[in-house]
C-alpha cells in the first residue's frame, strides 16, 4: 500500500476497529449457537469463537510472512497471545461475582489451558535445539499444528467423557442454555451460521488490511517490524 502515512494509519485503525466490533458481535452469536446446538460454551468458544476471532491474526501473520516480513509475522502471533492474556486479567476485574478461573471451572477449559502451555513450549524448545528444517519448514511447525488439532479433538471429547470434575460452589457458573431450545431457535440456526460465516470473512479481510498497512507503517515511520507486529 503506497498511500500516505495518514491514510495508512487510518486504514490500520479502521481494520482494528472492524476486528473489535466483529468480535463483539461474534461472541453474542456464538453464545446463542452454544445453547441452540447443545455444544456448550467451552466447546463453541474453543472450536468456533477461538478459531474465527483468530482469523485476523492468522491472516496478518501469513500475509506478513508471504511478503518476507518474518518479524511482523512472529511478533504479531506472540503479541496477540500476550494481549489476550492481559485482557483476560481485565475481564477478571469486570466479572465481580468471583474470579474467572473459579466461575469457569470445567474440563474443556482445563484442557485448553494445558494445550496453550504445551504449544507455547514447542517454539521455545525449537529455538534451543539444533537448526533442522525440511524443505524450509521446521519440524516444530508440524508438531504445533498436529498438537493443536489433537487438543481440539480432546476438548470436544472430554465434555462427554470427563476425566476430572471441578468442585462446584455457589460461584461456579454451570454451562446451561440461556435461550429457549424450541422450534424457533432451531429455525434460526441457519441464520446464525450464515451470520457467523459473514463475520468470519469480514474479520479475515480486516486482518489482511491490518497486515498490509502494518508493513507500510513500519517502513514509513521507521519503527521496527517487531514493534508494529506486537
Amino acid at each position: 500500500m503506497n498511500e500516505s502515512l495518514v491514510i495508512n494509519f487510518l486504514l490500520f485503525l479502521f481494520a482494528a476497529l472492524v476486528i473489535g466490533l466483529g468480535g463483539t458481535k461474534l461472541s453474542k452469536i456464538a453464545d446463542q449457537l452454544a445453547d441452540a446446538t447443545g455444544l456448550g460454551e467451552a466447546i463453541v468458544g474453543a472450536l468456533l469463537l477461538g478459531g474465527i476471532t483468530s482469523l485476523a491474526g492468522i491472516i496478518t501473520s501469513i500475509t506478513a510472512a508471504a511478503d518476507a516480513h518474518p518479524q511482523i509475522a512472529v511478533s504479531n502471533a506472540l503479541g496477540g497471545i500476550a494481549a489476550q492474556t492481559a485482557f483476560l486479567a481485565i475481564a477478571d476485574f469486570v466479572y465481580r461475582k468471583a474470579n474467572l478461573e473459579h466461575a469457569a471451572a470445567s474440563l474443556p477449559t482445563l484442557v485448553q489451558g494445558a494445550l496453550l502451555n504445551a504449544l507455547l513450549a514447542v517454539p521455545l524448545l525449537a529455538i534451543a535445539a539444533p537448526k533442522v528444517e525440511i524443505l524450509g519448514i521446521h519440524p516444530a511447525s508440524l508438531v504445533i499444528i498436529g498438537g493443536y488439532l489433537f487438543g481440539l479433538r480432546l476438548t470436544s471429547q472430554v465434555r462427554d467423557a470427563p476425566m476430572w470434575k471441578p468442585h462446584l460452589t455457589t460461584e461456579t457458573l454451570i454451562d446451561e442454555a440461556e435461550h429457549s431450545e424450541d422450534q424457533d431457535s432451531l429455525d434460526n440456526l441457519p441464520k446464525m451460521w450464515l451470520m457467523l460465516g459473514w463475520l468470519a470473512i469480514v474479520i479475515a479481510g480486516a486482518g489482511y488490511v491490518l497486515a498490509k498497512t502494518g508493513v507500510t507503517l513500519s517502513q514509513q515511520t521507521g519503527l521496527s517490524e517487531t514493534v508494529v507486529g506486537g
